[in-house]
């Protein structure tokens, strides 16, 4: 009804596949996804709300913990 199994995957990650298949875009063009998270730093740190500085705060400490690195200061 409104398209195929493999559509919802993506966004459920119930098959390893599917995550080595994120993995692998992800590592084969790391450096658009760097591009695209410094450039969303830097809106969040230019709009005029305090709410969405605090939860990019909280993503970008769960991105470095699972990265495995210490946050700068």
């Amino acid at each position: 009804m409104y398209g195929s199994n493999y559509e919802y995957s993506i966004f459920l990650l119930q098959d390893q596949k599917d995550k080595e298949r994120i993995m692998e875009l992800l590592t084969e063009h790391w450096e658009y996804v760097v591009i695209a998270i410094l450039a969303l730093d830097k809106v969040v740190a230019l709009s005029p709300s305090t709410w969405d500085d605090l939860l990019w705060t909280s993503v970008k400490k769960a991105l470095y913990k699972a990265a495995g690195k210490e946050e700068s200061k």
